[in-house]
């Protein structure tokens, strides 16, 4: 859809094109951007208008058609809809600035999020620029190199400098209760070494959690004041007397079972196993496991071999040694379960990937 704004390929199509059904599509994208497939598309389409609009012999028609629409009107009627506004109002020019510029010098804007809710606590970095971020009804300014929390399950956008950027850092799952504003992290962090960060944290292939954004989410999270926040100091002392620990406990719990996962992944172990193994009772396993978006422990450790076998597939280990290292009782076992989770078989994956 980002490639081409113009596609008329429908949610079927889409869906089949990833191997999902369309029910299937639209309930794993409204989970990872709180949207339906179609309010994404019309979200980007207005996006590519509205650049397209800003170039000198733009018309409203001649929009329409590069985001797939019949006609001016019909980019009006989307413009309203979804943005509350006119194209002209939306496309606006900047106030025009002292003194004159090079020719062919472009202005630098501000630019802007869209309002969404995160059903995970999100880290992000002002990269380049200040920016500020608004949770809810509370807005706090982030100077360039700094990081801020944007915590799940409250309404939340970023606006930049001109030339500004934002660049996630990491994500971890958290119940929507406590804190409802940004949660600055304290410092400027090294900049190469949170490069690298998010290139483990966001690998598109096989993602892993890091220790520094652990370190960070449980800082975060040991200031949660739970459900009733009271704000400031008091909301603070609230926490630390005993307050609603429910998020650091939950993701401690993952992290354990992580852990002993990684050292023998081949076991099939039952709710109640993993339970001891994570020094938890069952209710709260499936609780930590809810959280995470999968909350059926066999579900959980089919996920994990998944990513399992997508990496060492990557390393140049043989299809055989892979399905032996995970439990699998051959390879024709372990290639059904991959391209039933990949839309292809092993031996094709590194040409599909």
């Amino acid at each position: 859809m980002v490639e081409d704004p113009a596609a008329p390929a429908g949610v079927a199509e889409l869906a089949s094109a990833v191997f999902l059904s369309p029910s299937t599509l639209n309930r794993r994208f409204r989970e990872d951007t709180s949207l339906t497939v179609g309010a994404w598309r019309s979200r980007l389409r207005i996006s590519v208008a509205a650049e397209y609009l800003r170039e000198p012999g733009s018309t409203l028609e001649s929009a329409a058609h590069q985001v797939g629409l019949s006609s001016a009107s019909s980019l009006c009627r989307l413009f309203r809809t979804v943005a509350g506004t006119t194209p002209a109002r939306s496309c606006r020019a900047d106030p025009p600035e002292d003194g004159p510029r090079p020719p062919g010098e472009t202005r630098a804007t501000v630019r802007s999020t869209w309002p969404r809710t995160n059903r995970l606590h999100v880290l992000v970095w002002a990269f380049r620029g200040n920016c500020r971020a608004t949770v809810g009804e509370t807005t706090v300014d982030v100077e360039e190199g700094r990081l801020v929390w944007l915590p799940a399950g409250v309404p939340n956008h970023l606006t930049t400098d001109p030339g500004g950027m934002v660049l996630p850092v990491g994500a971890r799952a958290g119940r929507v209760h406590g804190i409802r504003r940004p949660v600055p992290v304290p410092g400027r962090p090294d900049r190469d070494r949170l490069l690298g960060v998010i290139g483990r944290e966001y690998d598109p292939l096989a993602a892993e959690r890091t220790d520094t954004v652990d370190g960070w989410f449980y800082a975060f999270l040991s200031e949660e004041p739970g459900p009733s926040e009271q704000g400031g100091e008091q909301g603070r002392q609230g926490s630390a007397a005993g307050g609603d620990d429910s998020g650091l406990r939950e993701s401690r719990v993952l992290e354990r079972l992580l852990d002993d996962f990684r050292r023998d992944p081949t076991r099939n172990l039952t709710a109640q196993e993993w339970a001891e193994i994570a020094g938890c009772s069952v209710a709260e396993l499936r609780e930590a496991l809810d959280v995470f978006g999968i909350p059926r422990v066999r579900r959980w450790a089919g996920h994990l071999r998944m990513v399992a076998a997508r990496r060492l597939l990557l390393s140049g280990v043989p299809v055989a040694a892979v399905a032996h290292h995970l439990g699998y009782s051959g390879s024709a076992s372990f290639s059904h379960v991959f391209r039933r989770a990949h839309g292809v078989g092993p031996r094709d994956f590194l040409g599909y990937a």
